[in-house]
C-alpha cells in the first residue's frame, strides 16, 4: 500500500501523535490491571534478576508478611535469607539455589519476633545473558499449619486413649 500511495503522489505519514497517546493509554490501563491483580491478592509476588541493573519488583503485602519495608528487599538482594527461620535455611536454601519451579512450605521469623508459616511457590531460569531470574508467589500458611499441629494433637490424645482401654471383647 505505502508503494503504491507513493507512486500515485500520496504522501503516507503515520499519525503519531493520536496514536502514540492511545498506545500509552492502553499500555498504562493493561499496568493497572495487572497491579490490581498482583497487589488484591493476600500474597507477596515477588520478581527479581541477578543482572546487577535487573528488575525487580515484590508487592506490597511483603511488609504485612514480613513486619519489614520493601525497601530493604531492594537494597540487600540476600535479605530474604536472613528471614528464614533458622532451623529451615538449609533445607530452603539448597532448593532455591537450583533453577526450576519449585514449592516450598518453610518459615520466617516476623520483625516482631513471631514464627510465620509459608508456602512459597518460585520459578528460577537461566536468562540468554547469563542472569537468573527469579518469580514468585508467596502465601502466608501459619493458619492452615496450626489447624495441622491441632489435629495431630487431638489425634494422638485418641490413640491414648483407646490404647489405654482394657480390652473388652
Amino acid at each position: 500500500f505505502l508503494r503504491e500511495a507513493s507512486v500515485l503522489g500520496f504522501e503516507v505519514r503515520p499519525q503519531t501523535g493520536e496514536a502514540e497517546a492511545r498506545r500509552e493509554a492502553a499500555v498504562q490501563a493493561s499496568e493497572r490491571l495487572y497491579r490490581g491483580l498482583i497487589e488484591g491478592q493476600q500474597a507477596v509476588f515477588h520478581e527479581r534478576s541477578t543482572a546487577e541493573d535487573g528488575p525487580a519488583y515484590l508487592s506490597p503485602q511483603f511488609e504485612q508478611l514480613t513486619g519489614y519495608p520493601r525497601e530493604r528487599w531492594n537494597l540487600d538482594r540476600d535479605f530474604w535469607r536472613t528471614l528464614v527461620h533458622p532451623a529451615d535455611r538449609a533445607r530452603v536454601f539448597a532448593v532455591f539455589d537450583q533453577l526450576g519451579s519449585h514449592t516450598v512450605e518453610y518459615r520466617i521469623v516476623h520483625a516482631s519476633g513471631q514464627v510465620v508459616w509459608v508456602r512459597d511457590q518460585t520459578t528460577i531460569v537461566r536468562e540468554p545473558d547469563g542472569s537468573l531470574r527469579e518469580t514468585g508467589l508467596t502465601i502466608d500458611i501459619t493458619a492452615e499449619k496450626e489447624l495441622e499441629r491441632r489435629v495431630s494433637e487431638a489425634e494422638a490424645l485418641y490413640r491414648r486413649l483407646i490404647e489405654s482401654q482394657d480390652a473388652v471383647f
